[in-house]
C-alpha cells in the first residue's frame, strides 16, 4: 500500500500504517522554499512540517519517500545540495521528482498568482526546453553525493529512466513501455 499526502495529519495514522507489513508513506514536498509555496499552494501546509512528518515517519520506522513534484524552479536562495541534504536529514528513503504536467491548463492559473511577485519566471522556467532536464541532473548529482536514491518520473526517456542510488535500495523502476507490457499481461 503506498499513501501520498501534503499533510502532516498523517501522523495520527501512524498506528494504523504501522500495522501493515508492507506500507509506504510519503509527502508530497515539490520545494523548501515556503514564501514560493504560500504563493502557489496557499492553502496546503508549510514546507517545514511537512520535512518534520517525514522524520517520523522516518524514526518510527516506516522509510518514507518523498515527491518534489511537482518540483519547483529552485528559489529563495536554495539550490540543488540545500534540497538533498534536507530530505537526508528528513530520512527519506527515496525521493520521486516531477515535472509540472498539464501546463496548458495550469500556465493561466500559475500566472495570476506569480504576476507581481517574485516568482514571475517561474511560469517561464517550466516551459523551457531543457529546464527540467538540467534540474534533475542537478539535483540527482546532489542526491548521490548525499546517499539518497532519487528518481525522475516519466523522464524524457522513458527507456532510461535518470536514477541515482544511494545506499538505500529504493523501489525498482519501472519505464512506461514495461508497465504497458505488464497492464496488458495482466488483463
Amino acid at each position: 500500500m503506498r499513501v501520498l499526502t501534503r499533510n502532516p495529519l498523517v501522523r495520527r495514522d501512524v498506528d494504523l500504517l504501522a500495522r501493515f507489513d508492507d506500507v509506504q508513506v510519503g509527502l508530497s514536498v515539490p520545494t523548501l522554499d515556503d514564501a514560493a509555496r504560500r504563493v502557489l499552494e496557499p492553502g496546503a501546509p508549510n514546507i517545514q512540517g511537512r520535512l518534520a512528518t517525514l522524520r517520523d515517519l522516518a524514526d518510527i520506522g516506516l522509510r518514507p519517500f518523498a515527491n518534489l513534484a511537482p518540483a519547483y524552479p529552485f528559489s529563495g536562495g536554495i539550490g540543488p545540495r540545500d534540497v538533498a541534504a534536507a530530505f537526508k536529514d528528513a530520512g527519506v528513503a527515496v525521493v520521486y521528482a516531477g515535472k509540472w504536467r498539464y501546463l496548458q491548463g495550469v500556465l493561466p492559473h500559475l500566472a495570476d498568482r506569480v504576476d507581481g511577485t517574485l516568482y514571475e519566471t517561474f511560469t517561464r522556467a517550466v516551459q523551457e526546453t531543457g529546464y527540467y532536464d538540467r534540474m534533475f541532473r542537478a539535483l540527482a548529482a546532489a542526491f548521490r553525493r548525499e546517499g539518497v536514491p532519487f528518481e525522475v518520473m516519466g523522464a524524457g526517456d522513458l527507456r532510461r529512466p535518470v536514477v541515482a542510488r544511494g545506499p538505500v535500495r529504493g523501489p525498482v523502476q519501472v519505464t512506461m513501455e514495461q508497465a504497458d507490457g505488464m497492464a496488458l499481461a495482466a488483463s
